[in-house]
């Protein structure tokens, strides 16, 4: 038996930005997010068995259990899907998922295959998650599967670069029939840890991910709305209005000059003036329709008791962040709100085993 974690992530700046260009508007220019790993984590243990079956306890949604062939099979299916590289491909990617296991499921076909075994063998699986919506839980818990799976198979011990890698992009294969067209920020971000730069430069592929050298002695809050959303929705919604009005395409650019001034600000430890970074991107967020009320009063709560915040992720609930010099007090103004928040800082771990 195997059991690895993975950490949640947040984005300082650029979400939904870093999604263009795509095969709805693939003539934009490049633009880029930073993001980070937050210090909530999901958990995953895998132990292989000869049932030819595999099961599923899930602390969120319950029980699940499949064939082992049916994992096979979807393996082959997506691949099959994932050679069209038109425009189609995303609906017929999102067509594959038919549940909160079908990443699962695929992340277990893909380890399957990789290590060149037969139907014959089975998993039982058990997920356990404390990080919030919209701070990547559902890709952690991908890499947590996916390293706990391949540890279990090729009895590794720990996990090196190269297993990262591998790890990072089976998430990124599962995360494709949950969004159609990931970034490839969160699976990176989750994989190594850290600080992470997103550049997204092709319609369909991937970003290119480059990592930032940074020593973090930064105090990051986290708040969470408690309002659910659907990212699909979200990430539809900011689309529509911008292809209602292309001129909104400064404001993408707009985000990628934040996000480089962010990062002067932080190396600088200059609070205000990336507390007001963050605040702008905020309000883009708001004008393409993306925020919400919950999520405009934390902010406002960041910005009255420290130097200002933003949504992060999706948007339309989930999480926002902020920055303060009094961290502490922050969170207990957000409590007195009806908010739970935590700290976290800017250089916490990847993806790791835990045995």
């Amino acid at each position: 038996m195997k059991r690895a974690s993975a950490p949640g992530k947040a984005i300082l700046f650029g979400e939904h930005s870093v999604v263009y260009p795509a095969p709805c508007l693939p003539n934009t220019s490049c633009h880029h997010s930073i993001s980070f790993a937050v210090n909530k984590r999901a958990y995953a243990e895998v132990e292989k068995n000869e049932s030819g079956k595999i099961n599923i306890i899930s602390d969120k949604y319950g029980k699940y259990e499949i064939e082992t062939e049916q994992a096979m099979d979807l393996c082959e299916l997506f691949h099959e899907v994932y050679k069209d590289k038109t425009e189609n491909r995303k609906k017929k990617l999102l067509m594959l998922n038919e549940g909160w296991y079908s990443p699962i499921e695929l992340i277990l076909g893909l380890a399957i295959s990789e290590t060149k075994l037969n139907n014959s063998i089975g998993f039982d699986v058990k997920l356990k998650s404390e990080i919030g919506r919209h701070l990547g839980s559902s890709t952690a818990i991908a890499e947590a599967v996916a390293g706990a799976a391949l540890a279990e198979l090729r009895g590794s011990l720990e996990i090196k670069d190269a297993d990262r890698e591998e790890i990072s992009y089976f998430a990124y294969l599962a995360d494709s029939i949950v969004s159609g067209a990931p970034s490839s920020t969160d699976n990176n971000v989750i994989a190594y840890g850290g600080l992470i730069r997103c550049d997204k430069f092709d319609p369909i592929l991937p970003g290119k991910i480059s990592r930032i050298d940074f020593i973090d002695s930064l105090d990051l809050v986290v708040a969470d709305s408690r309002v659910l959303s659907d990212s699909g929705e979200m990430i539809k919604r900011f689309r529509a209005s911008l292809e209602e009005d292309l001129s909104k395409l400064k404001y993408l650019d707009r985000i990628n000059e934040l996000a480089v001034e962010g990062l002067v600000y932080l190396r600088e430890n200059n609070l205000r003036d990336f507390g007001k970074a963050m605040n702008e991107n905020h309000e883009i967020l708001q004008n393409f329709g993306v925020s919400h009320p919950k999520l405009d009063e934390i902010v406002s709560i960041f910005n009255k008791y420290g130097f200002g915040g933003k949504l992060t992720g999706a948007g339309g609930g989930g999480c926002a962040i902020g920055v303060s010099e009094n961290p502490d007090e922050l969170i207990k103004k957000l409590n007195q709100e009806g908010y739970s928040a935590f700290i976290t800082k800017l250089n916490n771990e990847g993806i790791r085993l835990e045995n």
